[in-house]
């Protein structure tokens, strides 16, 4: 290469490492962002019981979005309750039917009870309102599953599809996050990195 034609290459090539530089040191986020809330909401379920996001307090919850278009949503649904009986994990399950209102036609909530008849009591199927639209126009595919910690606060990576291993190993990381062991790594971590 010239001289002639490094002086043309070098002032641009100056520019771009210096744009990098600006976003690495000074852009870059340095504070985590705060969690969503689930928003504030009253809705029944497919039996009519009402429910608002006290159902969160006390519990990490996976909220089960789901369509009773899709008639395998069943499966999937049955498979987590399994799931939950059986590693006794303390989550709670919490079904939302994305395609019902809770005004809708009695034979729809007629189907979505016979899709879900199999569930256990523990696992509400609510219905949608506009209470919900907030959270319901951030999901881009069904089913969709997202975690909600005991603070009404959407926590960890939701799930989008079938992906029931994905859904477990999310749990697992959420859970071992809270415990003393990985708080102190965490610690332990963030001090070796000042």
């Amino acid at each position: 290469m010239t001289k002639q034609n490094l002086r043309y290459f070098l002032p641009p090539l100056t520019l771009i490492i210096l744009l990098f530089a600006i976003d690495i040191f000074y852009l870059s986020p340095t504070l985590p962002q705060s969690p969503a809330t689930f928003p504030s909401f009253r809705t029944r379920d497919l039996n009519g019981q009402e429910y608002d996001e006290s159902l969160f307090h006390g519990h990490l919850t996976l909220v089960c979005l789901w369509v009773t278009k899709d008639d395998s949503s069943a499966e999937i649904l049955e498979a987590l309750a399994a799931w939950q009986q059986t590693e006794e994990n303390s989550i709670q399950l919490v079904g939302l039917v994305g395609d019902l209102k809770d005004d809708a036609p009695a034979d729809k909530i007629a189907k979505a009870k016979s899709m879900t008849r199999n569930l256990p009591s523990s696992f509400p199927q609510l219905l949608t309102n506009d209470s919900l639209f907030p959270f319901l126009s951030t999901i881009k595919s069904t089913p969709t599953f997202v975690f909600v910690n005991n603070q009404g606060q959407i926590t960890g990576q939701p799930v989008a599809g079938w992906e029931i291993r994905l859904i477990k190993k999310e749990a697992r990381r959420i859970l071992s996050a809270g415990s003393p062991e990985t708080q102190q790594k965490n610690h332990l971590q963030s001090q070796l990195m000042r």
